[in-house]
């Protein structure tokens, strides 16, 4: 793959937050480290088959896409940085819209 966009399908996800403290802070942004699993035997044997950042600003819409019970994200895998995501059956998006 030569740095583009990929876009996938994920049932299961994790995050953590990443919040600076310190001096830094104050120039790096709190982000949320996403772990996206396609099913539950990556689940099971830990294997993540997608790592991103979300900005915390954009969390709340990313979180209720991922909340459901399968979501399509679009992301560019060497920066870990999200295009896109909806929801494969609500209507809920995050991000620039995906087909």
């Amino acid at each position: 793959m030569s740095g583009g966009w990929r876009q996938e399908t994920f049932a299961f996800y994790e995050f953590s937050i990443d919040q600076p403290s310190g001096r830094g802070a104050v120039l790096t942004p709190t982000t949320y480290e996403v772990t996206l699993y396609k099913n539950g035997e990556s689940v099971k044997h830990r294997r993540a088959d997608a790592r991103l950042s979300v900005n915390a600003a954009d969390w709340p819409q990313v979180a209720a896409v991922l909340d459901e019970p399968m979501a399509e994200v679009r992301w560019y895998p060497k920066t870990r940085t999200l295009v896109g995501a909806r929801g494969i059956v609500g209507r809920d998006h995050a991000g620039d819209t995906i087909d």
